[in-house]
């Protein structure tokens, strides 16, 4: 007698829907995940600009000024300047003051995602900035 050998494998019709399958699975995925990947270098960037702002702070305390008192300085400036160690991580950090203000902005490819601002208060009221803004 002879054996007869049977071949496994999948089906053409197996091999299609399964692909379909993925195919669907990968539709709703990807664009989750762009989603995902943004919001993480969003609050990446807020973490990041909380540090700077603490770390102006204290320069503010020992200094009676914030910094920078001029121009704008990029992440390797704030570093230095503040003591602290920013990493980029695909975002560009810089911060422009004049001493008595200062304004940190965090941009990933060219659009801004986060930003802290900090500015002395009013002594006629507290809640309000200085420097001629209006208070509502």
């Amino acid at each position: 007698m002879k054996k007869i050998h049977v071949q496994g494998g999948f089906t053409i019709m197996e091999i299609l829907i399964t692909v379909l399958i993925v195919g669907i699975i990968a539709a709703f995925a990807i664009p989750n995940y762009g989603k995902s990947v943004d919001q993480t270098h969003i609050q990446d960037a807020v973490m990041q600009l909380s540090a700077i702002r603490t770390a102006n702070q204290v320069y503010y305390a020992r200094r009676s000024e914030y910094w920078p008192s001029t121009s704008t300085h990029p992440v390797n400036e704030i570093n230095a300047n503040l003591s602290l160690s920013i990493i980029e991580n695909g975002k560009t950090y810089n911060c422009d003051g004049n001493g008595t203000t200062f304004t940190c902005t965090a941009k990933r490819s060219g659009v801004q995602i986060a930003g802290v601002t900090e500015a002395p208060l009013s002594t006629t009221n507290p809640g309000c900035p200085s420097a001629g803004t209006a208070c509502n």
